[in-house]
């Protein structure tokens, strides 16, 4: 296997029992504190609010790996909705680009996706 090549230690743990593995404990603790503030009284609305507590724990900055979780494991900032209706300041100061360069920018980028997902298809 390549573990041993790469230097990674292949630890196992059950899947229904999340005191064995303790990152996942933590973050599951973290997100049920976060759900108990922001449901209604009577629990009934927590499944439709998990998504915005699910992004905003994934796209908030951890100092314990100096990064988002977001951006740890798909390897760019994500992209908040907003910043898909209105045009994105952080994206046009990062280019250094007026609106009419920032939205051919993101033409040519949502072609490039576009492209990716038919090379996919065809696989």
């Amino acid at each position: 296997m390549q573990l041993h090549t790469t230097a990674v230690v292949h630890k196992r743990s059950m899947v229904y029992y999340p005191q064995a593995n303790g990152l996942a404990e933590s973050t599951n603790k973290t997100l049920q504190g976060i759900l108990r503030k922001i449901v209604q009284a009577n629990r009934i609305d927590w499944d439709w609010k998990l998504h915005c507590v699910l992004r905003a724990y994934c796209s908030s900055y951890k100092t314990s790996i100096r990064s988002t979780p977001f951006r740890v494991a798909v390897g760019v900032e994500a992209v908040m909705p907003t910043e898909f209706f209105v045009l994105s300041l952080r994206i046009q100061v990062e280019h250094k680009l007026n609106e009419n360069e920032l939205k051919q920018v993101r033409a040519e980028a949502l072609l490039r996706l576009e492209e990716e997902r038919l090379n996919t298809l065809r696989m």
